[in-house]
């Protein structure tokens, strides 16, 4: 029979659960990430991903994706430089 609880178990979490380690990922070292090693998603999706969760943290990261000469398709998570945004805003 259902029954009322005081509280959420703690096993409960609230909201939908992350698939990848961000803060692992935005804790400040230069990341690159490999499809089919650390994502499955094409390349460009798991780069907006990326800015998505980035900004929901309110974390600054320069973020960028390519296929290498190779053929593995990569994005490379880092640190916003100061240096970055200082030339963004100048050529407002």
């Amino acid at each position: 029979m259902a029954e009322i609880l005081d509280r959420m178990p703690i096993w409960v979490r609230q909201g939908r659960r992350e698939e990848f380690p961000y803060d692992e990922w935005f804790d400040g070292q230069i990341w690159m990430l490999t499809r089919g090693v650390d994502f499955t998603q094409e390349r460009r999706g798991m780069a907006s991903r990326c800015r998505h969760a980035a900004k929901t943290r309110n974390i600054n990261v320069s973020i960028g994706h390519r296929e290498m000469p190779n053929g593995l398709e990569v994005v490379v998570i880092g640190p916003r430089s100061t240096k970055a945004k200082a030339s963004r805003l100048s050529q407002r």
